[in-house]
């Protein structure tokens, strides 16, 4: 709820299957992958993208840091 008021750009990836500590898993191991859901809002008019189906990869780290470090 609170990514919803928050009125700012954000993407929330969940990883339902995931355990904490496995840094590199979510990019490499299907099994933790799967049923994973993407969302997202956004501070134009306070817009929110409902979870849809989502495949994290190594191409999501670096566009996120390719768009937020340089």
């Amino acid at each position: 709820m609170a990514l919803n008021k928050a009125c700012k750009d954000a993407i929330f990836i969940t990883l339902p299957k995931a355990p904490h500590g496995n840094w590199n898993g979510f990019l490499t191991n299907d099994a933790l992958r799967e049923a994973a859901t993407m969302r997202s809002t956004s501070s134009t008019g306070c817009t929110v993208t409902n979870p849809v189906p989502y495949t994290p990869t190594w191409k999501t780290v670096t566009d996120f840091l390719d768009k937020y470090m340089k």
